[in-house]
């Protein structure tokens, strides 16, 4: 992500997103690869398509889930659009 942002900030100038909401985006990144990585580690030997639906399932959920949490406007609106919060 540094790579990406120093090189769009090099080619079209200021691309920054600000700090809180950044923090905001990887603390739930963070918590949602926690969760996958211990039901990897505690899921039997499955086939790995079953085995990635249920982790990366759990993924999503405590990403949305955090983001929701921690108040990211995005995470509210797409909620919104697919109806499960009004």
């Amino acid at each position: 992500m540094l790579l990406l942002r120093s090189t769009l900030n090099a080619r079209v100038g200021h691309t920054g997103l600000p700090a809180r909401y950044t923090a905001q985006l990887w603390m739930s990144a963070a918590a949602g690869a926690l969760v996958g990585w211990t039901i990897k580690r505690a899921l039997p030997p499955i086939h790995p398509i079953a085995a990635a639906a249920v982790i990366l399932g759990a993924y999503g959920v405590v990403f949305i889930g955090a983001t929701i949490a921690l108040g990211v406007p995005e995470a509210s609106a797409a909620t919104r659009v697919f109806g499960l919060r009004r």
